[in-house]
Parts: structure tokens; sequence; C-alpha cells
């Protein structure tokens, strides 16, 4: 894949990368050291596959228009020297260097009991009705890679990682009966994933109705 520079028009990677802020088996996250509200995710160009995945995700999305408040913003690939990666809207509190008030996994923002239970299901609903109607797919939904991002007492519920099919043919990107069944999956494990978290704020052993 030929990916274009795009670095708010610096070609000097080094010089943007700021601090890092996270790091998995493939790839680091660094700030951008001239916008706290941007990061760069860098992978070794051997070792790729999950970045090169993504960045096909979001480009797709930018070829159609489709912005979406529980997707972090594209701002494009690059790739230099022996690496590639992309940049995008970063998620970062203050301690951290960055803009918000406080940034926890969904799981801890459900564990908080000052947080509004019923108001949390339906947000995630919202999410969930706008991806199978867009047909945005995520390789995995977790209460780890949904975060929500905290300022003015705003919360932004966003998927941070795991973006695009990983199937060597994707036909649920180019189908959207396939698409459903494959986001209708992944919620249903979402849900069974959150239910330990939701036990712990329930007073009693009332079944959870998911919206």
């Amino acid at each position: 894949m030929e990916l274009e520079i795009v670095m708010q028009g610096m070609r000097d990677f080094e010089r943007a990368k700021g601090v890092k802020i996270g790091e998995g088996s493939e790839r680091s996250c660094f700030l951008n050291a001239f916008d706290s509200n941007r990061c760069f995710k860098v992978s070794r160009q051997e070792n790729s596959l999950q970045t090169r995945r993504e960045i096909k995700f979001f480009e797709d999305l930018s070829k159609k228009n489709i912005k979406l408040s529980f997707l972090p913003i594209y701002y494009g690939a690059f790739k230099i020297k022996n690496f590639i990666g992309y940049e995008q809207e970063s998620f970062v509190d203050h301690t951290r260097g960055g803009n918000y008030d406080s940034v926890v996994s969904l799981g801890e923002y459900i564990e908080d009991s000052k947080n509004d239970l019923e108001k949390i299901l339906h947000d995630l609903n919202q999410i969930k009705f706008e991806m199978l109607s867009k047909n945005i797919l995520c390789c995995d939904l977790s209460t780890s890679n949904i975060i929500v991002a905290i300022s003015k007492n705003n919360a932004r519920y966003v998927i941070i990682d795991g973006f695009g099919a990983t199937e060597f043919i994707p036909i649920c990107k180019y189908f959207k009966f396939f698409g459903r069944k494959k986001i209708e999956r992944q919620w249903k494990k979402l849900e069974q994933r959150l239910i330990p978290w939701i036990y712990k704020r329930k007073r009693d052993n009332s079944e959870i109705k998911f919206l």
C-alpha cells in the first residue's frame, strides 16, 4: 500500500514525536509534540499488519465521508525509514500531557456509582445502532478498547483499537448482511464482558436488560 506522508505539513517524524503514551505487541503510540489533541500509532514495517488494516479502515471511511463521534478523527498515514503509522485524535488526560479531565475504560466508567447506569446502556445502544447502520467493523470490542473521555462533565465514548475486519476475504465489509452478523456477534460478546462490571453496581439480582 502506497502511503502519503501526512503530518501537519511536516516530513520529519522525529520532530513531531512526543512522549510515548502506549505500547503493544506490534506498535507504539506517541503524543504529537506540537498538538496534544493528536497522536501517532507506529509499527515497524515487518510487523505492521494491524496498523495497515486500520489505515485501510480509516481511508475507506474518509472516502465515504463517514465521521462518527465514537471513532477517533483520522489525520492521515505515513511511511518513514523502517516504520509505518498514522496520526489520529488522542485521548489523554491532563496528568499525561493531554486535554481531558479524565480518561477511563468503559468498565471503570460503569463501575463508578456517580454515573447513570441506564444512560450508559442507552449511549452504548446508540453506538451499536450507528455501527449497524454504517457497517462499522471492529475485530474486537471489549471494556478496555472502549474508553470514556471526560471533559467539563461531558463524556464521550470512543473505540480506540481493533478497527477493521481480520478475515482474509472480508465479505462482511462488502456485504452489509454479513457485516450485520459480525457486528451483532461482537456486541453479544461485549454484553457478556460488561455483566461483571454492571453487577458491581446493582443492589439486587434482577435481570440485566441491554437496550
